[in-house]
């Protein structure tokens, strides 16, 4: 059996996925998710403290967790929101990326 609780503060997240393979990441747009009512916060890239790494991968860590300047592959993820609602889930689609290709 499993048991789901839930916190006063809990926060429930949506990562924001690329729409584009092999471009370049020309801007990001949040500003409509932002205002979705219940939507707490944004998180990408630029974010991970000092000293931290925005690197992963399975045996060398190449592969970045938040696209930066570019995306390889199609859904990749370029950032997170952050949600008291689960509105979080549809505030992804709000955010608009531009992309040049590569």
């Amino acid at each position: 059996m499993c048991v789901f609780f839930s916190h006063a503060d809990e926060l429930y997240m949506a990562l924001v996925f690329s729409k584009k393979s092999h471009a370049k990441l020309v801007s990001v747009d949040v500003s409509t998710a932002l205002e979705m009512p219940g939507v707490h916060s944004y998180v990408d890239h630029r974010d991970i403290p000092d000293g931290g790494s925005n690197l992963t991968g399975p045996v060398i860590h190449d592969e970045d967790i938040f696209a930066a300047e570019k995306v390889i592959i199609i859904s990749q993820i370029k950032q997170k929101l952050n949600s008291k609602i689960r509105t979080t889930i549809r505030s992804r689609t709000m955010c608009k990326s531009k992309y040049s290709p590569l």
